[in-house]
């Protein structure tokens, strides 16, 4: 049978009061966490953190629909399809890539 070790109890104590100072030291901050908290309404970091409400413009906007059209083709390919389609991209543009894409994957349409 194999033998267990048993702790003694110091390292009983040792591990308790280490435990007693951990808890301490988080009640502490949390105190001084609340304490701040009431006196200030709205504490500084919090205001400095607001939405940022991004402008997208219409040229954005279809430009990032290009994007996602050519992404979804392009993950239905294999790589040297890929890399065929890339090289198109480069030379003549995201439309181009997109409708050989289209026809590479087998998808009906490419508008």
């Amino acid at each position: 049978m194999p033998r267990t070790q048993t702790k003694s109890a110091s390292t009983h104590v040792i591990a308790f009061l280490h435990s007693v100072t951990i808890l301490t030291r988080s009640l502490e901050q949390l105190t001084r966490a609340i304490q701040g908290l009431a006196t200030d309404s709205r504490p500084a970091e919090l205001e400095s953190r607001r939405p940022r409400h991004l402008k997208l413009t219409a040229k954005r906007r279809a430009a990032l629909k290009l994007q996602g059209r050519y992404i979804g083709y392009m993950r239905t390919l294999k790589p040297r399809q890929k890399a065929e389609v890339r090289a198109l991209r480069e030379k003549r543009g995201i439309e181009a890539a997109i409708k050989k894409a289209s026809q590479m994957s087998g998808k009906r349409k490419a508008a």
